[in-house]
């Protein structure tokens, strides 16, 4: 599912590996609900990937720019030096599920109806069939599940998916807490494994729902006093700031203790939103 992605600081960082692309090819593609596309990508090329064990793993895709002429793989320094107009546009996605054994991933795309809503990813995605190429670098990430923690809160919406249905797969049985996820089409709502103690909660209606339910959680001041709740909030910029302040400031939960950040900002394609990231407005902790 798309995100775009800025830094998390839930765990440590690890120097990063050079990147390499990888190229691999469309191995199966499901139709998980009505917005929902999940492509099975697979190949030699996988073992270029940086695999983690993070269950926010995320990856590039390396599209190329309609009219271009160009497909996998991509000379990416001659392109910049050449014609930097032509490069693939990068779009960000979380890792669903790898399967090493078998050298494949799953990636959740989500598409739409309406024409003209659609943007270049969802574009692919619609018409991918099978055995076509597609360039990918990564992957990142920066969460996993405490196992010590006692409680558990993840929050976000229907970009997070992928990376709230891992967490939960991730967990002990004997895990606690609480899933809150927004979806704008209750046809999107999704049948997700998870321990019997985490509650997980779908939220419609407009983004601000989330907060609404958010604030409505039971948390206990113990967990919080003890610093043994751990935080996943990933969603909207605009949103995920006002997450970010009654985590915080109201809650009181200790910075550590949350990974957050936004997947994607309103009225902002991913190139947009990665270079605001520089920028105050694409700040999520204010300081």
């Amino acid at each position: 599912m798309l995100r775009m992605t800025s830094e998390s600081a839930a765990v440590p960082t690890r120097s990063k590996p050079k990147r390499q692309q990888a190229v691999l090819t469309v191995q199966d593609k499901t139709q998980v609900s009505e917005n929902l596309v999940r492509l099975c990508l697979g190949g030699a090329d996988y073992a270029k990937l940086n695999r983690n064990e993070c269950t926010d793993a995320y990856v590039k895709l390396l599209l190329p720019q309609p009219g271009s002429g160009l497909a996998a793989p991509f000379d990416l320094e001659r392109l910049r030096e050449e014609a930097p107009e032509l490069l693939p546009a990068r779009r960000t996605y979380t890792v669903r599920r790898w399967d090493d054994a078998n050298e494949r991933l799953w990636i959740d795309v989500v598409v739409h109806n309406a024409p003209g809503q659609n943007g270049i990813a969802s574009d692919w995605a619609e018409t991918a069939c099978e055995g076509d190429r597609i360039a990918l670098m990564g992957a990142g990430g920066g969460y996993a599940p405490r196992r010590e923690a006692d409680l558990h809160i993840l929050i976000g919406d229907h970009a997070t998916v992928p990376a709230i249905a891992a967490a939960l797969e991730a967990m002990q049985p004997g895990a606690r807490g609480y899933a809150l996820i927004h979806v704008d089409d209750e046809a999107d709502v999704l049948s997700l494994t998870h321990p019997e103690g985490v509650v997980v909660s779908w939220v419609s209606g407009p983004h601000e729902n989330l907060l609404t339910a958010v604030e409505a959680l039971d948390v206990p001041p113990a967990s919080i006093e003890n610093r043994s709740v751990h935080v996943f909030c990933h969603a909207e910029r605009g949103l995920t700031k006002r997450l970010r302040s009654h985590l915080v400031r109201e809650r009181g939960i200790a910075r550590e203790d949350i990974s957050i950040s936004a997947y994607w900002a309103l009225g902002r394609v991913e190139d947009r939103f990665q270079a605001e990231k520089r920028e105050a407005i694409g700040r999520i902790d204010p300081d």
